[in-house]
């Protein structure tokens, strides 16, 4: 359909810090009901909704990372640098409802080590996501750069606990090819989950 496309193309780009491009989805289109979401970063980073040319508030938390599914938007949370977080925690993950309005944690981040960057992928299978963390520094050529460490996991709808994801569904790109950069400034080694 036309959502899925505009849905499609607007996670595959998105310069990140961490993650080179990553595709941050920062927008998205219900398929069922045609109405918009965003995140309002010239304003609050804010869940918003337009429909029928009106927008209006939906979420009154700084959000990431939004994808609709059945009949739900899911999201993640982040500070932008700028909130202090109350009650929650960044990379803590939501399900709003629109039908009736209620908005229901799905995974907390709450008493696990911070991390650099999130990431959040939904799909009928269930729920994905990443932590980026540093994992120190490696020194090449004579020069000192930081590395950092991806864990990926896997929430399926209705369980509890993750469950690491080793397919890496949340890189998103055509089959076995995504967007990626290195800068010259910063060298960035990929290392597996470890326990």
């Amino acid at each position: 359909s036309l959502q899925a496309g505009y849905n499609s193309f607007n996670r595959m780009i998105d310069i990140s810090s961490k993650e080179g491009i990553a595709g941050t989805s920062l927008f998205c289109i219900d398929e069922r009901t045609g109405v918009i979401y965003f995140v309002n970063q010239g304003k609050d980073c804010f869940l918003y909704r337009m429909k029928e040319g009106e927008v209006a508030l939906a979420v009154a938390m700084p959000v990431k990372d939004i994808y609709p599914y059945d009949g739900s938007i899911y999201f993640m949370v982040d500070d932008y640098g700028k909130y202090e977080l109350q009650g929650m925690n960044k990379g803590d993950i939501y399900c709003y409802t629109p039908a009736s309005g209620a908005v229901e944690l799905v995974y907390t981040t709450d008493g696990i080590e911070s991390f650099v960057e999130d990431k959040l992928y939904v799909e009928e299978s269930g729920i994905y996501f990443r932590h980026v963390k540093e994992n120190g520094t490696i020194v090449e050529d004579g020069k000192e750069y930081q590395t950092i460490k991806y864990l990926d996991y896997s929430l399926p709808f209705g369980e509890k606990e993750p469950v690491e994801d080793t397919k890496q569904m949340v890189q998103k790109g055509w089959g076995d090819y995504f967007f990626t950069y290195s800068s010259k400034w910063e060298l960035v080694r990929r290392t597996p989950n470890e326990d």
